[in-house]
């Protein structure tokens, strides 16, 4: 005992040893402090506003899992009335087939196998061979010589679903003949803007929510709401 005594006295006396310790305690506080920052989970949030950066009257679009960005020219979709529209070209790439919209005639046309769907700007509702149907919203307005498309038109005459939320305008379009994974959330659980724990949360999926798994990575899912939020779990 009294060696062991005689061997830390002499082992602290040294002024090499007690740098070596400083640097060593100095090093693992580091290691530690970079670890927190780098892997620990953040706190740190993000609104649905920020994430979507939707205009006043504008709308954010996710096509089958897939936002959309904004081009350069017209919106990619409006809310007028209380009803969500998209562009026509938009509506028509998603589904992989044709709504015409003549911006001379203002009208939109779309043809399938039974007849052709008509609508004209302004107009509350729609014609399919030769019959009228009214409706509570106009199928198709214009807007800057831009035809966009009401969401609920599209419905009716191919089938496309939709989900319609706002604070900030956004809707979810589900491509007919598409699969979808879809799975019930288990546990309240916080929805990342990316993958990862460092990812700011935007939301949270509540416990019986029933969600689209847009993509499995790792050990983190992607995943949209019945909302239209597109977050990671």
């Amino acid at each position: 005992m009294a060696n062991v005594q005689k061997f830390l006295k002499k082992l602290f006396s040294d002024k090499r040893f007690i740098i070596m310790l400083v640097i060593l305690v100095v090093l693992i506080i580091a290691a530690i402090i970079i670890y927190n920052i780098k892997y620990s989970p953040t706190n740190e949030t993000m609104t649905v506003n920020d994430y979507y950066e939707v205009k006043d009257g504008e709308m954010a679009v996710i096509v089958d899992g897939e936002l959309l960005k904004e081009s350069d020219g017209a919106p990619n979709a409006i809310v007028r009335n209380e009803t969500p529209y998209v562009r026509y070209d938009l509506i028509s790439d998603a589904i992989n087939d044709v709504y015409a919209y003549d911006s001379r005639e203002h009208i939109v046309n779309y043809t399938t196998k039974e007849g052709t769907y008509s609508a004209s700007v302004g107009s509350k509702g729609y014609t399919f061979k030769g019959q009228n149907t009214a409706a509570n919203y106009s199928p198709v307005v214009e807007e800057n010589g831009t035809g966009y498309i009401a969401l609920q038109f599209v419905k009716d005459t191919c089938g496309m679903d939709y989900a319609f939320a706002k604070d900030p305008a956004r809707c979810a379009l589900y491509t007919p003949g598409v699969d979808r994974t879809t799975a019930t959330i288990s546990s309240d659980i916080e929805m990342r803007r990316f993958g990862g724990n460092r990812s700011k949360i935007l939301n949270t999926a509540k416990k019986g929510d029933n969600v689209t798994v847009v993509e499995n990575y790792g050990s983190w899912s992607q995943i949209l709401t019945e909302d239209a939020i597109l977050g990671c779990i």
